[in-house]
Order: structure tokens, then C-alpha cells, then sequence
């Protein structure tokens, strides 16, 4: 079935996002995992749940900064500096 003859024109005419054009791509590269949006086809594995949890348990529980933490920043400068 033809979808678009249910959308205005101008949604037709849209172009794909920069984000979509990216997903897009890498859905095309074999043996990618997807670290993005949706589901995993594979159970997460359990030493990372229960960092999941411990992480939750202390209270950590917010999204960090679009660069990321800080501390963890600190330590990739620190060892790609050795």
C-alpha cells in the first residue's frame, strides 16, 4: 500500500534527518551493534546489570553531560597521555 497518499505533501517531501541518514547507514554494516535507540537482540550481560544496579543503588541515576563525565574524561586524558 501506497502510505503517502495519506500524508500532506509536505511531509512526503521531507528529507530524512541527519540522525535517520546515520541509522540508516550503519544498519548496512554487517555485525554492527547498535549502541543507539531500541532493543538489543541479545540479554544484557550480567556483570553490566549489576553495575547497572550498584550505580542506581548510590543514588546515580540522571544523565551525564552531552562531553560526558568528567571523571572518566580525565582518565582517557591521563592514559592516552602515558
Amino acid at each position: 500500500m501506497d502510505y503517502t497518499k495519506l500524508l500532506a505533501q509536505r511531509a512526503v517531501d521531507m528529507k530524512p534527518s541527519g540522525i535517520r541518514k546515520f541509522f540508516d547507514l550503519v544498519a548496512e554494516i554487517p555485525d554492527c551493534i547498535s549502541l543507539s535507540v531500541g532493543e538489543p537482540d541479545f540479554k544484557t550481560p550480567w556483570d553490566i546489570r549489576d553495575a547497572a544496579i550498584h550505580t542506581i543503588e548510590l543514588g546515580k541515576t540522571q544523565y551525564t553531560t552531552n562531553a560526558g563525565l568528567k571523571e572518566l574524561r580525565l582518565a582517557i586524558r591521563e592514559y592516552l597521555l602515558r
